[in-house]
């Protein structure tokens, strides 16, 4: 009988093992008691560079390559002023990102009382896609571009933007959303006095691609005013010099006629015999042109 022969323990294998256990220890406490103050404001330097003023609060770590931020506030995002307040954040950095070196940094919080969700290539922070659920518009009131009379309705959905900070001609992108319990007023407008107005559910599906902003569906039904968009905006990098091929429908109530007598007294010769107004609009954001379709 041959006797097995007993496998050899190298005599380093222990001490090696040992060493590895001390130095996953040592990594894990380091982990821990790394100074995320500094981290916070590296992120916010990285912000500011691209435009971006914020201030982060609570930044922790939960796991490997997974933090939370208590409260990250924005002030200001490439000339809009204002403050965005969004809470309980996770921001989380996929492993396998980091392997490809192509790391994106994943952003999961709450905002505007809903949700929203963001990803982002670290390499080229002008590339994103975001999806919200649930924000209330009238938590977006402050921010819009142009000053609006009070706005409301929840609205969900997901975009893809490609936005080069040299030039808006080379922006890209999809904008997929819809909106419910859509209501607008009362308030002011360009001079115009807005009284309440329900404007139903809508949808948009926008495309941003070659330097052109194509509305592909922009509907709103079921209240006192139907909408209906289409057409595309050629975008220059002043905006205010984009040319505009729009065509609108409106679809008013009664009711909305006898609210709104003064503006659509001004769109009379826009009227179809059925009580719809449709025109097209050309030109420029700056100087735009109304005609008949």
């Amino acid at each position: 009988m041959i006797a097995k022969a007993k496998p050899k323990n190298h005599p380093f294998l222990k001490p090696a093992g040992y060493g590895l256990l001390a130095l996953l220890v040592f990594s894990l406490t380091l982990w821990q008691t790394l100074p995320y103050r500094d981290f916070a404001n590296m992120i916010e330097g990285r912000l500011a560079a691209h435009g971006v003023i914020a201030e982060i609060s609570g930044l922790e770590p939960v796991s490997v390559l997974t933090y939370s931020v208590e409260k990250l506030v924005i002030t200001s995002a490439r000339g809009f002023d204002g403050e965005v307040e969004l809470r309980d954040i996770t921001l989380t950095l996929p492993l396998g990102d980091l392997v490809s070196m192509s790391p994106r940094l994943v952003v999961d919080g709450e905002l505007f009382g809903g949700r929203i969700k963001g990803d982002a290539a670290l390499l080229n922070p002008d590339s994103a896609q975001v999806s919200w659920q649930g924000v209330k518009l009238a938590e977006l009131e402050p921010f819009s571009a142009i000053r609006l009379p009070k706005v409301r309705g929840t609205t969900s959905g997901n975009i893809r933007v490609k936005l080069p900070l040299q030039s808006a001609q080379r922006a890209s992108g999809l904008l997929a959303a819809t909106i419910s319990g859509a209501g607008v007023g009362p308030g002011e407008l360009k001079g115009f006095t807005i009284p309440s107005l329900e404007l139903g559910d809508g949808s948009l599906d926008i495309e941003v691609d070659g330097g052109r902003i194509n509305f592909g569906k922009v509907n709103f039904a079921g209240g006192d005013v139907g909408l209906g968009v289409d057409g595309s905006i050629t975008i220059a990098n002043q905006f205010k010099r984009s040319a505009l091929d729009l065509s609108a429908t409106i679809r008013p109530t009664r009711e909305a006629e006898r609210k709104l007598s003064i503006p659509f007294s001004m769109l009379a010769q826009y009227k179809k015999p059925d009580g719809t107004v449709a025109f097209r609009v050309t030109g420029t954001p700056a100087s735009p042109h109304m005609k008949s379709f």
